[in-house]
C-alpha cells in the first residue's frame, strides 16, 4: 500500500493540520451545546454545525484508522492495543465525570436536572454498560449515559474500528464470518453511516498516491481559492447563489432515508451527516495536499503549542457536556449569550486541555497491558516449535 514518502509519520504541515481540524471540530461541538435549551446559555442553537463537526470527526478517524494500519499497526493484537488505549483512557473517565456530575447536579438543583435529564438517567447501570460496551446505538437503540449526549458517536465508531480491524486481518471464511456476526451487533443504522467513515479510508489513499505530485499540490490550492472564492460571492455579492446551494443540498438531503423505506427509526443515522461527510472529505484532501507547500520544521514552539491543545480534543468532545451540566446547576451560565457563559466555556476546554497530559498517560498504561494481553492469547494459539519441528 502507498504511504507518504519519509517515513511513518505525515508530513508536518500535514500533520498540524488533522489536528487543527479535530480541535476545530471539538469546539463546534462546544459553541453548539452552549446553544441547547437544557443550559440555558441564550445563544441559538447550531444543528448543523454540530452535524458537520460530526461528520468531519468520522471522515478524519477513518483516515486515521488506514493511515497507522498501513505505516505501523500491521499486526492484529498491535491494532487492538492501540484502539482499545485510545478510546477507554478517555471513556472510562468521561463515564466516571459523567455519573459523578450527574449525582452532584441532582443534589444541588433537583429540580433543573429532572426537568432535562430524568429521562436519560433510568437504569443508570445498563447506560453506563451498553454505552462501555458501544453498543448504545445498534439496531436504532439511542441510549444516552444519563447527562453526555456527545458520547453517541462513538458507539458509530468504535463499531467501525472493530469492521475495519476484522476485514484487514482476517481472510477467507473467517472473515466472512466475522462480518456477518458484526451486522448482527451492528444493526442497519450502523451500517448506514459506515460510507461517512469510509471516505476517510479513500482520503488518505488518495493523499498517498498524491502526495509526491507538484500537480496534484497546485491543483488543491486551485480548487481551495475557487471554494472559498465561491463562498465570498454567493455570501456577500450574489446571496441567491447561497440559496440555490442550500436548496440543493436540502433537497439531497431530504430524500427517502433507506431505513425509513424499511420502516426501521433512522434517529442518528441521516442522509445529511452522510452528505456532510462527503463535502468535508474532498476539501480535507484538497488542504492536505496544498499543504505539502509548507516546509515547516518539527519540534517548533509553535508546532509543540499546536498538538498541546489538540491533544485535549477528545477530552474536550467527551467531557465538555457533563461539565456544563455542573455549570448550569451551580448558576455559572447565565439565560442570555454574555461573556460569563464565554469565560465559563473557556475555562472548561482550558481544564480539559490540561488533563489531556495524565490522560495520555493512563493511555500508555492501558497500551502496554491490553498489548501484553493480546500476546500472551496470540501465543498460546501458536503451535508449539516442537509440533512445527
Amino acid at each position: 500500500m502507498p504511504a507518504p514518502p519519509g517515513s511513518n509519520e505525515l508530513p508536518e504541515a500535514a500533520s498540524l493540520l488533522l489536528d487543527l481540524l479535530r480541535f476545530s471540530a471539538a469546539l463546534a461541538v462546544v459553541v453548539v451545546h452552549l446553544g441547547a435549551p437544557e443550559f440555558q446559555a441564550g445563544f441559538r442553537e447550531r444543528h448543523w454545525l454540530g452535524q458537520l463537526a460530526v461528520a468531519l470527526f468520522f471522515v478524519l478517524s477513518g483516515f486515521v484508522i488506514r493511515w497507522v494500519t498501513v505505516t505501523r499497526e500491521r499486526q492484529p493484537h498491535r491494532y487492538l492495543a492501540a484502539r482499545v488505549s485510545k478510546i477507554y483512557s478517555v471513556a472510562l473517565p468521561a463515564l466516571l465525570l459523567t455519573v459523578l456530575a450527574g449525582l452532584c447536579s441532582h443534589a444541588v438543583n433537583p429540580v433543573y436536572f429532572n426537568s432535562h435529564f430524568a429521562a436519560t438517567s433510568s437504569h443508570a447501570a445498563f447506560r453506563i454498560l451498553v454505552n462501555l460496551a458501544f453498543l448504545a446505538q445498534s439496531w436504532g437503540l439511542t441510549v444516552n449515559p444519563i447527562a453526555n449526549f456527545p458520547f453517541w458517536s462513538l458507539s458509530y465508531e468504535c463499531m467501525y474500528y472493530a469492521l475495519y480491524g476484522l476485514v484487514f486481518f482476517l481472510r477467507g471464511r473467517r472473515r466472512i464470518a466475522a462480518t456477518l456476526l458484526w451486522f448482527l451487533l451492528a444493526g442497519p443504522q450502523v451500517l448506514l453511516l459506515l460510507p461517512a467513515w469510509a471516505i476517510g479510508c479513500l482520503v488518505y489513499e488518495l493523499y498517498a498516491r498524491l502526495h509526491p505530485s507538484r500537480l496534484a499540490a497546485r491543483w488543491s490550492t486551485v480548487f481551495l481559492l475557487a471554494v472559498v472564492s465561491a463562498f465570498v460571492v454567493a455570501h456577500t455579492v450574489r446571496p441567491q447563489y447561497q440559496h440555490q446551494f442550500l436548496a440543493v443540498y436540502s433537497r439531497l438531503a431530504s430524500l427517502p432515508n433507506p431505513l425509513a423505506l424499511l420502516h426501521l427509526d433512522p434517529h442518528r443515522a441521516t442522509l445529511d451527516l452522510a452528505l456532510d461527510a462527503f463535502l468535508c472529505a474532498p476539501l480535507m484532501l484538497a488542504l492536505l495536499l496544498a499543504s505539502q507547500g509548507l516546509h515547516l520544521p518539527r519540534a517548533t514552539r509553535s508546532a509543540r503549542t499546536v498538538r498541546f491543545i489538540a491533544d485535549g480534543t477528545f477530552a474536550i468532545y467527551l467531557m465538555h457536556y457533563p461539565l456544563l451540566l455542573l455549570a448550569s446547576s451551580f448558576g455559572l451560565l447565565r439565560p442570555h449569550p454574555d461573556a460569563r457563559n464565554l469565560l465559563v466555556a473557556t475555562a472548561i476546554c482550558l481544564l480539559l486541555i490540561a488533563i489531556a497530559a495524565p490522560l495520555e498517560r493512563f493511555r500508555a498504561f492501558l497500551r502496554i497491558h491490553t498489548l501484553r494481553a493480546a500476546e500472551a492469547i496470540a501465543a498460546r494459539r501458536r503451535p508449539p516449535a516442537s509440533a512445527l519441528a
